[in-house]
């Protein structure tokens, strides 16, 4: 409720349309409507069921994940990067002289 009227909110993949009494506000689609409190949408667990709250979970997304994971993975990785993003190159130091930004 906002203002004391119904707000409704309907997403799908990367559409929002939210709509308030007789205002629209983003482009309409047709769209499936499920209905409920309990949702799951990419990938994420959605419980509407407490009053005043919510619970977000993408446990059962994370376990169907490593359950299709091939059992010969190895290795440590510290950050998805791959590593050649962290090597630098020696280079010149850029020359006093010029300007240091540029417009086009």
């Amino acid at each position: 409720m906002i203002n004391e009227k119904q707000c409704t909110i309907i997403w799908h993949v990367d559409d929002l349309n939210i709509t308030i009494l007789e205002k629209k506000y983003g482009k309409v689609n047709p769209l499936s409507v499920k209905r409920g409190k309990k949702h799951e949408y990419l990938g994420i667990d959605i419980d509407f069921s407490t009053p005043h709250k919510f619970n977000a979970s993408m446990i059962p997304y994370i376990r169907r994940i490593l359950e299709d994971a091939p059992d010969d993975i190895k290795g440590l990785a510290t950050t998805p990067a791959a590593d050649y993003l962290f090597k630098t190159r020696d280079t010149t130091k850029l020359d006093k002289k010029k300007p240091k930004y540029s417009t086009t």
